[in-house]
């Protein structure tokens, strides 16, 4: 809902277009356990109810989502055919072709061409397997068909199928059950077709060749892509490859010379035969639940029918299933976790080895050390059995965490040398609180990503709601703990890999919110919001982040040159300031200073101050100082002579002059100061004898002079200061913590609001705060709170003593500083404000700091801090001065 009331009239332009969206096949339900791999522009997803897809970017705007085909990428050769050369034989020849793809480091073979001969398929039944009536008795027992143009039962077209000859006229599709009815809801009662995936020659020539002339010729189509053809001819039983032959060649003679005076057919290698089709994730129970990249194979595991048994694609060719008998090296894989138990397979991780996360165990595979990853170098191993959720399993470093099926606790699971195996360890064993197993209160994981930059931390979102992090480094093993909560219930999270040029990861929530419709109602509208973790890294107060989904204001623009002169000219391309509006300047790079130790200075001027913008043009703006002198008065004499208490002002300073009331003809422009006194001032060559009389208001103003400045170097950026903020809808009637240029603001509830102390609560989708700001940061406010554990000294121990803390060092890093007591109860403020300038706001602290605080004799010990403003707070070390009460009842240190 975009609120336009204080919008601008439309005048001409502007372009619409549509938001992008993709339609999926995916339930609501199913979403948190599809199990996504990408690699580069495809990202394969997987679930044990949905078909694999990939889903493929081409474009900023050009995504498919596809189910996958699993064959060769390469077609095979089309029309092939045999036919004897010369005087014909009695021997039975079968031939098979296939083509080649050759490029550099690609080698891929497409299945067996079709046969040129089409034989009609005049039905077929829902039996299983599914019988055919064919309308030619061609076909033996063992031989492979492909079946095309079915009008009912189109499942099978495009399919290759081992068939068994019952008579004449029926064949049976082998392993092919009809009675499926989401599959083939009606039989095929139009028929279609089927094509041998071989040729024969009845009348073929023998062996030994009487005469050179008489030979078999194989022919065939030419399939795109194709570098060379590879040959086949059937004996005992199986296919052996005969030749190779390279493209654009579309024939081959089976005739060789050199074994007797005439010739001889050739040689058949049974070690080599042609790809079998193979699609192992066809039908319903047998798409995978994940999926993974290892060794150059796209690995899937986890079917409902086979929930222990995972797929290898060819090598180098992810989505070719295909294989070869006897099975080549790269062929693809089918393999089972011998186990005492089924698990199903939740998680590929493909490090130096794979491992194969199931329900119930974890997997270690591999080939070996110098050995290609095949069927006959593989190796298994059972390592643990804790068993996995559904919860991706995250890498960090070289250890990865994965969720217990449950989702109440986290593992750490790395390879440790003296078992030679992988061992986990429970990540959550000091901090079993915040998981419950059992009871009313039963908190897992409901989500969860991890970031490595800047500090490697897991982010976990609990389905309550709520959400744990753990800072973890095991090189320094650091395992810590901590809880978060909003104003709503946080859903997912996600973190993305920081581009080339960033300098930290993102980490994304999903969070429900329920935000009023209108400002006091109390009917709510429930609202998901994506909000990402703002940085920590700042080194000004002004710049620090501490809200819920907040918004920032904060639009500098850059200043590229700093007249040393009268006027101080800045040039700031494009900068969108207008007359008479606050400004603010900073980090402008001066000529620099030495001290007399030869330390580097930076002069005092234009830098963190405020001034006030005048005879702006689009890319320049001269200023003149915040802070003015009252008008009280003007006289309509020549020259003009003008009244403001204790102005200040020389002669020779030029002054400008805004919100005059009457004497309008003042406002807007710079005059020279001429015949000051204490009380008043002429407006030098200003004739005002026409000029309306003055009645109220109105400021005068020094032009900034930079006459005596040093010389302008480089950097800078100047913002406009403003005091009302819009553009806030997504937090109506929502009571909003804010930081203005560093300082928090105090919440003013509506029915506290005037106009001085405007209120903090949204309304209308505005905010308006009480002094102007360049730099806000506005947005929910939270409570952080950090409490010690239970006391113990260095020497005796102190348990069941009383004590009690008076006086705590705290040592803080880039903070500011917090409410400390004994407890949530009796705190009381550390107070910061040294030596800031007055307006300025209060400096990050970067050191030790000593508080006394309320005395509690108890017998824990502890020190409670609790930060409430949208500031930092980072402790580096708590030093708490203990008091003990010894057994006598008297006090120890």
């Amino acid at each position: 809902n975009v609120n336009g009331i204080d919008y601008t009239a439309y005048s001409s332009a502007g372009t619409v277009a549509s938001i992008f969206e993709l339609v999926t096949p995916y339930l609501i339900a199913d979403v948190p356990t599809l199990k996504m791999v990408q690699s580069a522009d495809i990202m394969t997803i997987t679930h044990p109810t949905y078909a694999p897809r990939d889903l493929t970017r081409t474009g900023h705007a050009a995504w498919t989502l596809a189910v996958n085909t699993y064959a060769p990428s390469l077609a095979a050769p089309a029309g092939v055919t045999v036919a004897q050369q010369g005087t014909s034989g009695s021997t039975v020849h079968r031939y098979r072709v296939t083509a080649i793809r050759r490029e550099e480091n690609v080698f891929e073979e497409s299945l067996s061409g079709l046969s040129n001969t089409t034989v009609t398929l005049s039905s077929a039944t829902l039996t299983n397997p599914v019988r055919c009536v064919v309308a030619s008795d061609v076909f033996v027992t063992g031989d492979e068909v492909e079946v095309s143009a079915m009008d009912e039962m189109t499942a099978l077209n495009g399919r290759r199928f081992f068939v068994t000859r019952i008579d004449a006229t029926h064949i049976d599709l082998d392993d092919e059950d009809g009675t499926d009815t989401a599959v083939y809801p009606t039989a095929e009662t139009t028929g279609g077709l089927a094509n041998a995936t071989f040729v024969e020659l009845t009348d073929s020539i023998t062996v030994a060749l009487t005469v050179l002339a008489n030979f078999n010729r194989v022919s065939w189509t030419a399939a795109s892509g194709a570098g060379r053809y590879a040959i086949y001819r059937r004996e005992s039983g199986m296919y052996g490859l005969i030749a190779e032959v390279d493209a654009p060649a579309t024939s081959f003679d089976d005739v060789t010379t050199g074994v007797t005076a005439a010739g001889a057919i050739h040689a058949v290698d049974l070690d080599v035969s042609p790809p079998r089709a193979r699609n192992p994730f066809l039908l319903s129970g047998t798409f995978p639940g994940t999926s993974t990249y290892y060794q150059q194979r796209q690995m899937y595991g986890g079917s409902l029918n086979a929930p222990d048994t995972w797929y290898a694609s060819q090598t180098g060719n992810r989505l070719n299933m295909s294989v070869s008998i006897p099975l080549q090296a790269d062929d693809a894989m089918t393999v089972t976790l011998t186990a005492r138990q089924v698990n199903e397979i939740r998680h590929f991780v493909p490090l130096s080895d794979l491992l194969i996360f199931t329900s119930g165990s974890e997997w270690r595979v591999n080939s070996g050390e110098s050995s290609g990853f095949s069927v006959e170098t593989l190796r298994q191993k059972p390592q643990s059995e804790w068993g996995s959720s559904h919860q991706r399993p995250i890498v960090v470093g070289e250890t990865i965490l994965f969720v217990e099926d449950g989702g109440a606790r986290v593992r750490g699971f790395g390879f440790s040398l003296e078992p030679d195996k992988y061992i986990s360890s429970d990540l959550t064993q000091l901090a079993g609180h915040l998981f419950a197993e059992e009871g009313p209160n039963e908190y897992v994981v409901a989500d969860w990503a991890h970031a490595s930059v800047p500090e490697s931390r897991l982010y976990v979102v609990r389905t309550d709601g709520q959400v744990l992090t753990m800072t973890f480094d095991k090189s320094q093993q650091v395992i810590a703990w901590t809880h978060w909560d909003t104003d709503g219930e946080y859903e997912r999270v996600t973190s993305l890999k920081r581009s080339v040029s960033g300098v930290e990861d993102g980490v994304y929530f999903v969070v429900k919110r329920s935000i009023a419709v209108a400002p006091g109602s109390s009917i709510l509208s429930t609202v998901r919001y994506v909000e990402r973790l703002a940085t920590r890294k700042f080194s000004d107060v002004r710049d620090v982040h501490f809200v819920d989904s907040g918004l920032v204001l904060d639009s500098p623009t850059a200043i590229t040159a700093s007249t040393a002169a009268d006027p101080v000219v800045l040039t700031a391309a494009s900068h969108g300031i207008s007359n008479d509006d606050l400004v603010d300047v900073e980090g402008i790079v001066w000529t620099s200073s030495f001290d007399e130790h030869g330390n580097e200075t930076q002069p005092d001027q234009l830098n963190d101050q405020r001034f006030v913008a005048i005879d702006v043009t689009t890319d320049t703006l001269q200023i003149v100082e915040e802070r003015g002198s009252v008008v009280a008065g003007a006289t309509t004499a020549n020259p003009v002579v003008v009244t403001s208490q204790a102005h200040g002002f020389s002669d020779g300073n030029v002054v400008y002059i805004s919100g005059v009331a009457g004497m309008t003809d003042l406002n807007g422009s710079t005059y020279t100061v001429a015949g000051a006194t204490d009380d008043t001032f002429e407006l030098e060559d200003v004739n005002g004898e026409g000029f309306g009389a003055w009645t109220a208001g109105g400021l005068a103003r020094l032009r900034v002079d930079g006459t005596s400045y040093d010389a302008y170097v480089s950097d800078g950026n100047v913002r406009e200061a403003v005091t009302v903020l819009t553009g806030i809808e997504h937090l109506e009637g929502e009571d909003v913590a804010i930081l203005a240029d560093g300082s928090p603001l105090p919440s003013v509830p509506l029915a506290e609001a005037t106009a001085s102390n405007p209120t903090t609560v949204v309304v209308n989708g505005s905010v308006t705060i009480r002094t102007p700001a360049s730099r806000v940061h506005l947005g929910l406010g939270y409570v952080s709170d950090l409490e010690t554990l239970n006391i113990e000294a260095g020497q005796a121990t102190i348990q069941g003593k009383l004590g009690k803390i008076s006086e705590v060092v705290t040592r803080f890093y880039k903070s500011r500083l917090p409410l400390v007591g004994p407890d949530s109860s009796s705190m009381v403020r550390m107070k910061q404000r040294e030596d800031e300038e007055m307006g300025a706001p209060i400096d990050l602290l970067t050191s030790d700091k000593k508080v006394k605080i309320l005395p509690d004799w108890n017998s824990n010990g502890r020190v409670f801090y609790r930060q409430d403003q949208p500031v930092p707070t980072t402790w580096l070390a708590i030093i708490p001065d203990l008091e003990v009460e010894d057994r006598e009842g008297g006090k120890e240190l």
